[in-house]
């Protein structure tokens, strides 16, 4: 406690320092190029053993991952600068691993939540977070940190003031430098409640972290979106009936945020278990209900979804929650709220992860399944993959298992970082898994084809988890705000009532035994394993 409050003081006095030199030092920061002794290969540098047994090297491994990272959270790559919003993402030349032509100006409020998630380890105290943001000095972070934070609340601040009838939520949108936030055509009047689920608790984060640093001003805004979320999350999201609405159609987007202003599009109903319980959470936690009772048919209408079901590994049954595809997307949530402070639901979460590991060796795999863009034999990536996973452990129908991508590995980070860790390493050693912009998209599983491409998603999400997620941040804040007994008594009651009975604890995690075929690729000429970033 004690360190913790000297830290708070100091980054006070920081503040103080350096907020009237912000630009002057986020300019030096960003356009002075510095030499780094970080090999863009350095995967070659790790073995697997060191990832899995020693603590030092994990943290040296996971800080060379955040330093090439950091190429990707550049201006007219990953975010702009102007706006402080991300991009989806960049495409790569497939001989070079350098950007071309074709940035991603669109994004969503998932990619957003990486970024904010990561704004908030940042401010928190870690170092490696403090890294992506000011590779070249992880120290001169801060004034780096609070000008995105800054241009970013201002986009979200103008367009709720453009479009009111969005309450505060982010569609599926176009990021412009003079525009800001222009919702997509197949989002102009309607919003995601998936997506602004996850954007939602990492704002909640940063608006209460920057509250405690004694940034006031820069805190009530963050706290003034907050606001507005929550006080429209029930208004827009709910159909009645305990049903949240997965897309919120919007009658009136210049409107006040009235429930009459708001239909259930074609989208459905949010009624799963996965990433999409964030949005749930938050409304049940911070929405304003009609009645407590109201509020309860929300689980009783999900209830069902939450299924207990058997993989049959070689060492025995080991009983896990049914996955949507079983991608490993579907995990988001245990990055953001502390669900495994739930005995049962972590010993379901930790099951899962198992078996993930446990599902590629015995398949000769290198790597995990996760929703992402395909692989291609040139520059052009043909289409998304979106049913990927494992399908027996799966109620939807699962069309591709030939593609496996780093952040297949994010959760298995979460359960237990060194196993994590080796299988993100793995998938690493590939032919060109590694660029001057950090890692690849995806790649076949018998090494014939990348995905050459720079998202979020796929790179981003992976380093949320090795730095643990966020929430150990969201865990402090609702104990403070007194809602985590109510989140830890309704995740202890779904999953109680789902997992009577657990099989297969016993049974370890899974290490990578097979490699990624090296003979039909190589790798990029800008990042081989004599480069260096510079």
């Amino acid at each position: 406690i004690k360190g913790k409050i000297l830290y708070k003081v100091m980054v006070k006095k920081m503040v103080m320092c350096w907020w009237s030199l912000l630009s002057l030092v986020y300019f030096v920061t960003i356009c002075i190029s510095f030499s780094s002794s970080t090999n863009c290969r350095f995967a070659y540098d790790y073995s697997q053993e060191e990832l899995l047994t020693n603590t030092t090297r994990q943290q040296q491994f996971i800080e060379d991952v955040i330093y090439m990272e950091s190429f990707f959270h550049q201006n007219q790559i990953g975010y702009n600068n102007i706006t402080g919003l991300t991009y989806d993402g960049r495409p790569l030349n497939i001989t070079t691993g350098e950007v071309t032509e074709g940035l991603h100006e669109f994004s969503a409020a998932s990619k957003e939540s990486i970024h904010v998630g990561l704004l908030a380890l940042a401010l928190s105290g870690s170092t490696p977070a403090q890294i992506f943001f000011s590779p070249s000095n992880s120290s001169a972070y801060l004034p780096i940190v609070l000008d995105i934070l800054t241009r970013k609340i201002a986009s979200y601040e103008d367009f709720n003031r453009r479009l009111p009838g969005f309450g505060g939520y982010i569609p599926w949108f176009i990021n412009n430098a003079s525009s800001g936030i222009i919702p997509t055509s197949g989002f102009a009047t309607s919003t995601p409640s998936l997506d602004n689920g996850e954007l939602a608790w990492g704002l909640y984060a940063v608006s209460n972290i920057l509250s405690d640093l004694g940034m006031t001003e820069l805190a009530n805004r963050y706290q003034q979106q907050v606001k507005l979320m929550a006080s429209n999350a029930v208004s827009i999201f709910y159909e009645g009936s305990g049903k949240v609405r997965a897309v919120a159609g919007i009658l009136n987007v210049t409107a006040p945020c009235e429930p009459e202003n708001y239909v259930t599009d074609s989208g459905g109903y949010l009624d799963d278990p996965y990433e999409g319980e964030l949005m749930v959470f938050f409304m049940d936690l911070f929405g304003q209900w009609p009645t407590p009772t109201e509020r309860d048919l929300v689980w009783q209408y999900k209830r069902a979804m939450l299924k207990s079901v058997t993989y049959p590994s070689s060492s025995g049954p080991i009983t896990v929650q049914e996955g949507f595809w079983f991608s490993s997307h579907e995990q988001w949530k245990f990055m953001m709220l502390p669900y495994t402070d739930v005995e049962i639901a972590s010993r379901v979460f930790m099951n899962g992860e198992r078996v993930r590991t446990i599902n590629s060796v015995e398949k000769n795999i290198g790597g995990q399944h996760a929703s992402t863009n395909d692989a291609s034999l040139t520059d052009n990536i043909p289409d998304y993959v979106s049913a990927t996973g494992i399908q027996e452990v799966a109620f939807e129908q699962v069309t591709r298992n030939d593609i496996i991508t780093p952040y297949g590995a994010f959760p298995i980070m979460l359960a237990d970082l060194g196993v994590g860790l080796s299988w993100y390493h793995n998938i690493l050693l590939a032919p060109k898994m590694q660029g001057p912009h950090g890692s690849t998209e995806a790649i076949f599983t018998n090494g014939t084809e990348i995905s050459p491409l720079l998202t979020w998603d796929t790179k981003i999400t992976s380093v949320l988890a090795m730095l643990g997620g966020i929430k150990n941040i969201t865990r402090q804040y609702m104990i403070e705000d007194t809602v985590y007994d109510r989140f830890t008594t309704v995740v202890n009651t779904e999953y109680s009532l789902a997992f009577p009975n657990l099989v297969g604890e016993d049974i370890p995690f899974a290490v990578p035994q097979t490699q990624i075929p090296t003979k039909y690729l190589v790798d990029f000429t800008l990042c081989t394993k004599s480069s260096k970033h510079i």
